[in-house]
C-alpha cells in the first residue's frame, strides 16, 4: 500500500512455505522495497520519483499496522 500523502508504504509479503503474511512499514527514502515475484528492487524514493509532496513529512504521523 503506498500512501499519496506522505512517504510510506505497508510492503505486504507472504513468507512460504508456512503461508504467512509479513508486513513492513517503509518511510526513509532510502528504504528498499523487494519484489520477490519479479524480482524488482526500488528504493522509496525510486517509487515516489516524480510526485509532488512539498510540504509535506518524510515521516509519517503514525506507525499503525
Amino acid at each position: 500500500m503506498i500512501d499519496t500523502n506522505r512517504y510510506f508504504i505497508k510492503h505486504f509479503s507472504r513468507l512460504v512455505p508456512d503461508e504467512i503474511w509479513r508486513v513492513r512499514p517503509l518511510a526513509l527514502l532510502t528504504d528498499i522495497v523487494t519484489l520477490e515475484s519479479c524480482a524488482c528492487t526500488l528504493t522509496l524514493a525510486e517509487i515516489y520519483a516524480g510526485v509532488d509532496l512539498t510540504g509535506k513529512t518524510y515521516l509519517p504521523e503514525y506507525m499503525e499496522l
